[in-house]
């Protein structure tokens, strides 16, 4: 890998901002004392040099994955490096990241791109803030996203059987004509969202 090379080249810390973590993390196990994983949570659909943003990593959240194995001394490396760029920094073993970040990105590229699928040429006229906010993340590489996906396997099908829970129950909730379950439905939603606002706040 790129890594090993560079392991072979110099004597730098090095880390990676591969969205899955569990597999290079544990094939780099031998690499504990000069490797720590890192998963910077920014960036957008977009792509190439048009798209480069100088404050890209600007208040962005950034996951340190150290094995058990890794030296203290280089997490608080890798997390001063990525403070000097103004992110925060959140700590995690490689297995959690890829089960956590299954149900805070990866879902939710899948559901991107259900909606834009569900999407119909008749229906596409009537498209307009609502459907580009929530489709948005589909714009994003198939072919990039599709390994993505592909690493994490296990915890996407795990969000996706959740989903289909999920919508199991709107779905009682709407063929039941039951207001007050399809209320309770959306102010669960409603919760998290302003959740998720507090957090940034």
């Amino acid at each position: 890998s790129l890594i090993r090379q560079l392991a072979d080249q110099t004597d730098a810390l090095l880390t990676d901002m591969a969205s899955t973590k569990a597999g290079i993390c544990s094939e780099l196990a031998d690499l504990a004392h000069r490797f720590v994983g890192s998963h910077p949570m920014c960036g957008s659909h977009r792509q190439g040099l048009d798209a480069a943003d100088a404050r890209l990593f600007h208040g962005a959240t950034v996951a340190i994955t150290p094995l058990p194995s890794t030296p203290p001394v280089l997490v608080d490396r890798i997390t001063t490096f990525w403070h000097l760029l103004e992110t925060r920094t959140h700590q995690l073993s490689p297995a959690d990241h890829d089960r956590l970040v299954a149900e805070a990105s990866h879902l939710p590229h899948v559901l991107a791109c259900l909606t834009a699928r569900l999407l119909t040429d008749e229906g596409l006229p009537l498209a307009a803030a609502g459907f580009r906010d929530t489709s948005r993340k589909a714009a994003g590489s198939p072919a990039m996203w599709g390994q993505i996906l592909h690493e994490n396997i296990e915890a996407v099908r795990q969000g996706i059987g959740r989903a289909r829970a999920d919508l199991d129950e709107l779905d009682r909730a709407l063929t039941d004509r039951d207001a007050e379950g399809l209320l309770h439905w959306l102010q669960e939603a409603h919760r998290r969202r302003q959740a998720f606002e507090v957090r940034d706040a």
